[in-house]
């Protein structure tokens, strides 16, 4: 699973990290890994449930395409990823100019932010 699929979380994550608004990277990366959490249970739970009750093992895999079927509805709703990164780079908090700035963080400790990467 490593070699094959092992790159698919780092990606995206760093895929997600381009395209939140600056100001709500730890609002944003919170709900991302939360819902993450939660909603990666419920498809072996209900294979799980439609086995120990009974139900034919095609019926169990079957139930997972609604599953397939409810992330193609969702992946035709997406749009443009341009788009995305443009209306993120933006919006931000104090005035859209966060990332970039050379100030300190909190103006004590001289802490520089990071400057994000051009992405075109």
């Amino acid at each position: 699973w490593g070699v094959c699929l092992g790159w698919l979380h780092p990606t995206n994550a760093a895929l997600y990290c381009t395209i939140i608004p600056r100001g709500q990277e730890s609002e944003l990366m919170g709900l991302y890994l939360f819902s993450g959490l939660v909603f990666s249970w419920v498809p072996p739970f209900l294979f799980t449930f439609l086995n120990e009750i009974g139900a034919s093992m095609r019926i169990g895999l079957g139930s997972l395409n609604l599953f397939f079927a409810g992330g193609f509805v969702f992946l035709k709703m997406i749009g443009d990823y341009q788009d995305a990164v443009d209306f993120a780079l933006s919006r931000g908090v104090g005035g859209g100019d966060t990332w970039s700035s050379k100030e300190s963080c909190d103006g004590s400790n001289g802490a520089k932010r990071l400057s994000l990467p051009e992405l075109t």
